[in-house]
């Protein structure tokens, strides 16, 4: 057992022994899994647990303003668990599903043709997942065990995965290289707009298109319909101003030249 950065690394064993000793005030009805998609199997070395799960927490809080990271347990490729969130507090993890629930994030990007579970992770999944049942006195079923994407993202009605686009290739018009920082992404100027055939258009529950381009807030495009990565405001901006002369007299002129941008 190791702790760092606020988080607990443990194995199965040592997680099981932490459970029994930990006392938990809020009421638990439902276990919830998901997979991180990003960070995936890519950026995990087998020594880098506690990295992974500060950068998680890092963009948890600062990227989507959450009080703490969203998860309360991590489940890594080796099989190590790591502590997250407080059990005393719901996680930010199902929209409106969260209360009396524990979520599980297990890493990896498990869509298909991606990374493909570990043995060890697997079998952790299965024994931290039934360690909680048995603590929490939790029936084992599809009501007290649940997925992700068995919920609406927008509203987190289930559906049991009915009305996903699952496993469809989003058909991006550039060539698009996944598991990218925002950096990479920005420098090599990817082009995520969606093709005329792609199957996310207007396929989002406002009837606009699934990713970057739709909801009510979609990507700024360039005057050639490119996406706009440079965050430039899309008002009038000063983008060059050089003072002429740095001493007016009274009456004086003040000479400078500037150049600027229309509003886009």
């Amino acid at each position: 057992m190791e702790t760092k950065h606020g988080f607990i690394k443990m194995t199965v064993s040592e997680f099981e022994n932490w459970l029994l000793q930990t006392r938990v005030g809020r009421t638990i009805l439902k276990i919830q899994q998901h997979h991180t998609f990003i960070p995936g199997y890519i950026h995990f070395n087998g020594s880098n647990h506690f990295e992974r799960q500060l950068a998680m927490k890092n963009h948890h809080v600062n990227q989507n303003g959450w009080r703490d990271i969203g998860q309360h347990f991590t489940i890594f490729p080796d099989g190590t668990v790591m502590t997250g969130r407080s059990l005393e507090f719901s996680p930010a993890c199902i929209t409106n599903q969260n209360a009396n629930a524990i979520c599980i994030e297990n890493l990896g990007n498990f869509d298909t043709g991606f990374d493909e579970m570990t043995t060890a992770q697997k079998e952790a999944i299965v024994a931290v997942t039934a360690a909680l049942c048995k603590r929490f006195n939790l029936a084992v079923n599809t009501q007290t065990i649940v997925y992700h994407h068995w919920f609406r993202l927008d509203n987190g009605f289930r559906n049991n995965g009915t009305g996903n686009i699952a496993n469809q290739d989003p058909k991006f018009i550039g060539n698009i290289t996944y598991s990218l920082s925002v950096h990479e992404i920005i420098n090599n100027n990817f082009d995520y707009r969606l093709a005329n055939d792609s199957p996310a258009i207007n396929a989002g529950t406002d009837s606009t298109d699934i990713g970057v381009t739709g909801g009510l807030f979609p990507w700024p495009r360039n005057a050639n319909g490119t996406l706009d990565y440079t965050g430039a405001p899309r008002i009038p901006n000063i983008e060059y101003f050089q003072l002429k002369n740095t001493v007016v007299g009274t009456e004086g002129t003040l000479r400078f030249n500037v150049k600027g941008t229309k509003s886009k």
